[in-house]
């Protein structure tokens, strides 16, 4: 009966979102979730990472098919899934357009594309949109040779093909005689070894550790500690208790006339405004920053650098200056003196091996059980060990 519903493209009892089928049916799109599936891939071809996705879908009250919140598998399972294109697969069976199409070939391979880079599970690459290439580092790099801020700039191939470059504007403007002869450096390069850094920091406790002292520490000379200021109002409340107590003494002994009767209102009230003052900074100093939060906040960023705000928070966060040359690039950082030199080519070639890693890995299946399509995938593991080798030369 499976295999005859599966060689006539019927809803076999195997559920997708954007679809709706019934016994010995075709599938129909869904018209309630097929612009949920829609908006996904759109979203993630546009540059907005998964946790962002995720996060908005969640918050508006979709669920997955199994009325569940969405997870980064479930959304991974939806953007692998060929069946939005049409394609029937059942076991073995696979029918080309025996499903009704949800999403476009062009997007589709848009978001292949981009998952291609942003490879789950290992570091994030940076995306480039063609159309609106986004030079994030701008206002924070600075020419090696010559001091002069570096902006980006494009440029059309021999073929058509459209490049982005990060170049000095003493170059770019061709001042004379103080022109600067820095060679333009590829805006992937520069940015693919930042956001390297970005995910090296973030990823490593021990710097979290290291830098959410510094950042606490900062704020404590920012923002100055109020202990001297509590044990002050402490000793004024004593002072004021001390006086009180003295003018119970006078009229326990049988002084009592308007001026000890105005002075203990008086001191009433001192006493009422320092105690309501003492409790409002012990308040402050219960809710102000702690340099634990500061770590739990570092912490929060792990991952997802593929978000595009999401990176650009972490950079004006962490990165004080990039200085560029031709063949390094040196980072400063803020909170902190340390100064960071990269060899650009060595490490293009620690990013591409490990690209190269991560690639085989996220290839190899064995037997992974996929939520959306209800089925069981397999794959290969060949050529992990050379790509180890070339790492860990």
């Amino acid at each position: 009966m499976e295999q005859h519903n599966a060689e006539n493209c019927l809803y076999n009892g195997r559920k997708l979102l954007g679809y709706r089928g019934q016994k010995n049916a075709k599938y129909e799109i869904d018209p309630d979730t097929a612009p949920v599936v829609q908006k996904i891939y759109r979203d993630y071809a546009d540059g907005i990472g998964m946790q962002k996705i995720i996060e908005e879908l969640n918050n508006a009250g979709f669920r997955s098919m199994y009325g569940r919140p969405f997870t980064i598998n479930s959304i991974r399972g939806i953007l692998h899934n060929r069946a939005y294109l049409g394609e029937y697969r059942y076991g073995e069976v696979l029918i080309p357009d025996g499903m009704p199409r949800i999403i476009s070939n062009e997007l589709f391979e848009r978001v292949q594309e981009r998952l291609t880079h942003n490879s789950r599970g290992g570091r994030p690459t940076v995306y480039v949109c063609e159309k609106k290439p986004d030079f994030w580092l701008t206002g924070h790099i600075f020419c090696g040779y010559c001091g002069s801020t570096v902006s980006g700039t494009s440029g059309t191939g021999r073929h058509g093909e459209r490049h982005h470059y990060y170049m000095c504007v003493n170059k770019k403007r061709k001042k004379k005689p103080n022109g600067c002869a820095k060679e333009n450096v590829r805006k992937d390069v520069v940015e693919g070894i930042i956001t390297d850094v970005l995910y090296e920091i973030l990823n490593n406790p021990l710097i979290r550790i290291i830098i959410g002292k510094q950042v606490y520490e900062f704020y404590r000379r920012q923002h100055g500690s109020n202990d001297n200021y509590q044990h002050s109002l402490e000793n004024k409340i004593k002072d004021a208790e001390k006086a009180i107590n003295n003018i119970m003494k006078a009229i326990e002994a049988g002084i009592f006339n308007e001026t000890t009767q105005g002075r203990m209102l008086e001191l009433h009230q001192q006493k009422s405004m320092l105690t309501d003052e003492l409790s409002a900074e012990r308040l402050r100093e219960q809710y102000s920053l702690k340099e634990e939060q500061v770590i739990k906040y570092l912490e929060s960023f792990t991952g997802n650098l593929d978000d595009v705000e999401v990176r650009r928070r972490v950079f004006d966060l962490l990165i004080n200056k990039i200085i560029l040359s031709d063949d390094k690039i040196v980072v400063t950082f803020n909170f902190s003196d340390d100064r960071r030199e990269f060899d650009i080519a060595e490490m293009m070639q620690i990013i591409k091996s490990r690209e190269r890693i991560m690639d085989i890995l996220c290839n190899y299946k064995g037997m992974v059980y996929n939520e959306e399509t209800n089925e069981k995938e397999g794959l290969f593991i060949d050529g992990l060990m050379p790509a180890l080798d070339d790492f860990f030369v």
